[in-house]
């Protein structure tokens, strides 16, 4: 396992390129990091509930997809796998910050599926 600060793209980065360096060309990614955050009415959280798990949930992935999905492409395979939540296609009352992120995951990759 290789820590990496999943808000920073260079570090992101520094890991994939580590990784081709002790196991060889990436041929599947599976994007796991994800928080559920603030709970409670959506339109009383701050800001700064709903950025935590935009970075953490949906940022992360795009990350790791700019990273990864560029290496796959020229070897034309490849799998770029998120696991994201129900609460993309069935969302929560109290669990809008993951909800609103949740979803965002699952449109991402939908649409880099078209790709």
């Amino acid at each position: 396992m290789v820590p990496a600060d999943i808000t920073d793209q260079r570090a992101i980065e520094r890991v994939v390129a580590l990784g081709e360096e002790r196991f060889g060309k990436i041929d599947i990614v599976v994007h796991t990091a994800g928080v559920t955050g603030a709970k409670g009415d959506p339109l009383e959280f701050s800001d700064a509930d709903y950025e935590e798990a935009w970075q953490t949930d949906f940022f992360s992935s795009v990350r790791v997809a700019r990273a990864t999905i560029p290496r796959m492409r020229p070897r034309g395979w490849g799998r770029f796998v998120c696991i994201t939540s129900e609460n993309a296609a069935q969302p929560y009352y109290e669990e809008a910050v993951y909800n609103v992120a949740s979803w965002a995951v699952f449109s991402l990759c939908s649409s880099a599926r078209l790709e």
